[in-house]
């Protein structure tokens, strides 16, 4: 058994290795065709060039000169700045991505062991991942911090799940880092360990730590920034409010209005995309 599993994590590793060369390959190839965008590859790339530069995420909007945090809080790129040393170029951020999507492939494959006790079944959740349609396409959709996140989340839940909670929480921060809505997740993972779990002390922990990040990355941060651009954290709910109170306020007191703005044929179908290729299997928890 000892055996099988060693092959079938190595099975893992490969795929993972040959998905990174695939992808980084597919995505240069893209760019030099001319085929991305400024949104959302030039102003990550500027963000990342300007913070070696001093300007610390210094971005070009329609309205001028700013910060990049007044579009989205994503911190991350400030820890990507220092590759910029050794290559220069956009390329750099479409390999980085393929890198930190690929990996994804690792937690997944430890978790569905730890859940299954199956030597075969994990390895083909594993494969899964990587061959997921929607996480292609992502890939090869110019460049978003959203997919670093994602490998960052899955690491964060194997530890938390394994209960090793140094690296969970460096792997937390890590993921807060990359958008501010993360934050929500941990808010819910904090609620869930709380109620389910019964660890108050880490459940709190999570729990308070989400909640600081939210307030922080949707009000705290962009306020400092003077700009000539409205956060765009806050103005994406413009129709619940025009401050994050306000907003708050409107979703508490009107849910089902709130809930109705993004009930739609268009966001459904959407999701039902998303859920199709595992056969809508995490609807049974599964």
């Amino acid at each position: 058994d000892l055996s099988r599993l060693k092959i079938n994590f190595k099975t893992i590793v490969l795929a993972t290795v040959i998905y990174f060369i695939t992808f980084s390959f597919l995505a240069i190839l893209k760019y030099r065709a001319y085929n991305m965008a400024m949104l959302d590859l030039g102003r990550m790339d500027q963000s990342i060039w300007s913070t070696l530069q001093g300007r610390f995420l210094g971005c070009t909007f329609e309205t001028g000169n700013t910060c990049r945090l007044v579009a989205h809080v994503e911190l991350i790129y400030a820890l990507l700045a220092p590759l910029y040393l050794i290559y220069s170029n956009p390329e750099t951020l479409l390999i980085v991505q393929t890198i930190f999507i690929a990996l994804g492939a690792i937690p997944v494959y430890r978790l569905a062991h730890k859940k299954l006790g199956d030597n075969f079944t994990p390895a083909c959740f594993g494969l899964a991942y990587l061959l997921y349609p929607s996480l292609q396409y992502g890939n090869l959709l110019d460049f978003h911090s959203d997919m670093l996140a994602t490998s960052l989340l899955l690491f964060s839940y194997y530890y938390f799940d394994r209960e090793k909670w140094q690296k969970f929480f460096i792997f937390m921060l890590l993921s807060l880092l990359c958008k501010e809505y993360v934050s929500l997740i941990f808010i819910m993972l904090g609620l869930y360990s709380l109620f389910k779990r019964k660890n108050a002390k880490i459940s709190l922990a999570i729990l308070a730590i989400g909640t600081l990040w939210f307030f922080a990355a949707f009000k705290v941060i962009p306020g400092f920034i003077k700009s000539g651009k409205e956060s765009m954290p806050i103005a994406n709910y413009a129709h619940l409010g025009t401050s994050m109170s306000e907003v708050i306020k409107n979703i508490l007191a009107h849910p089902v209005t709130a809930l109705g703005q993004y009930i739609n044929f268009k966001n459904i179908s959407a999701m039902a995309l998303l859920l199709l290729p595992l056969g809508f299997l995490s609807f049974f928890g599964i």
